[in-house]
């Protein structure tokens, strides 16, 4: 077998371990942040902990869509520093192994990385946010009694506000109820009424039947109040959807790729709208391909030191892990602002890092030395260039 074989076969069952390590360690640590927001689902709704379990799972696509382009840096940045410092690199370079020939085995875990982030991010995710929010939904329904609190402004209702001066659990009965209504486009209905009952639909859903109110409907068009009086009226609180498909995606994180785009055929290509779908359309590429950009960066970062520990390789992929999605937020809000055209503001940071990538390798391939400082500055002028211009026109 050639030598560049051996080698080439040699640095990928090195990253396999440290990948594995990676990926559970980053990926942990943003699950203990979801854990935080979901302890109020058992706090509010008295979830069970397989319901909390279940909710960690479909909440792991869309943290994999982040944690796999870290996770792949890391891994390469923490092998080559490794290998650097074990003169190991030193000792291909003396067998006839060039730098370039590594860029083969990192392009290669690089790309797997980012062919299994596609793989999250256009069929795992919508999947996954899907079954989230039906999740949430009907542990919303089945939970709603102890969800409602005397004195406490309820919102997790869509377009629906509530509040309640009294509960009693056992009759299901509510005192001074208060209600703001938003669910009807162009309209805002507040309800009050001294007194409400709960009741359970057949299909699941949660009806609250008012006595003896008044209703205030203001028109926000015409600029016009209604003003009605009641002895009964029936308020349905949440209509639940039974069945987690096609038929329950209403927003665009949960449709599939080809839905989405017949999605987007629907929109005014001239609306914000349809501005910020085509953001989203570019992204569900560019996150994924954010594994190979920062993966030809992280060669040469690791191989820049035979002195560094691995413990310095994870703070330096950590600052240009940050760096790289800080620049792709300001370039997807000039993109929004129309300053910039929109594949631009999303594949621009990925591009710039490629070429910085490019640019180190090409001078640790000459042995030329690496100033990390000018190339954090060389990759963030542009950026900071962009703004600035920005920020002129707005003044203008």
């Amino acid at each position: 077998m050639p030598l560049n074989a051996l080698v080439h076969r040699y640095i990928i069952r090195e990253m396999i371990p440290p990948f594995l390590i990676n990926l559970a360690f980053v990926t942990s640590v943003f699950l203990m942040a979801e854990m935080l927001k979901l302890a109020d689902l058992i706090v509010n709704y008295k979830a069970a902990l397989s319901t909390v379990g279940l909710l960690l799972l479909y909440s792991m696509p869309p943290m994999l869509q982040y944690t796999l382009p870290m996770s792949v840096m890391l891994t390469i940045l923490v092998t080559f520093i490794r290998m650097s410092g074990d003169n190991e690199i030193i000792a291909l370079k003396a067998g006839g192994v060039s730098v370039i020939h590594l860029l083969t085995p990192t392009l290669m875990v690089a790309v797997t990385g980012m062919l299994i982030n596609l793989g999250v991010t256009l069929w795992a995710m919508p999947h996954a946010r899907t079954a989230f929010r039906c999740t949430t939904e009907k542990l919303a329904v089945t939970s709603v009694d102890a969800l409602i609190k005397p004195g406490v402004f309820i919102d997790q209702f869509p377009d629906i506000m509530l509040l309640v001066n009294a509960v009693n659990p056992k009759k299901r009965e509510l005192s001074d109820v208060f209600i703001e209504d938003r669910r009807t486009r162009g309209e805002v209905t507040t309800i009050i009424a001294p007194s409400g009952k709960l009741y359970s639909e057949p299909d699941g859903g949660i009806r609250l039947r008012l006595e003896n109110g008044a209703m205030n409907r203001v028109v926000l068009e015409t600029r016009t109040v209604q003003t009605l009086s009641f002895t009964t009226y029936d308020v349905r609180f949440f209509t639940p959807e039974p069945v987690i498909g096609r038929t329950a995606k209403t927003h665009r994180d949960e449709m599939m790729l080809v839905e989405f785009i017949r999605h987007m055929r629907t929109m005014d290509p001239a609306s914000n709208r349809y501005l910020r779908s085509l953001q989203d359309l570019h992204d569900r590429f560019a996150v994924p391909f954010a594994c190979v950009a920062l993966g030809l960066l992280a060669l040469p970062l690791g191989l820049q030191s035979a002195n560094s520990r691995a413990s310095s390789g994870i703070g330096q992929g950590l600052i240009f892990f940050f760096v790289y999605y800080a620049g792709m937020a300001a370039a997807k809000s000039l993109g929004e602002s129309g300053v910039i055209p929109v594949w631009l503001s999303i594949w621009g940071p990925a591009v710039a890092i490629c070429g910085m990538g490019a640019w180190l390798l090409w001078r640790m391939s000459r042995d030329r030395p690496i100033d990390l400082a000018g190339a954090m500055i060389s990759a963030a002028s542009p950026v900071f260039f962009m703004l600035r211009n920005a920020n002129r026109k707005e003044r203008k």
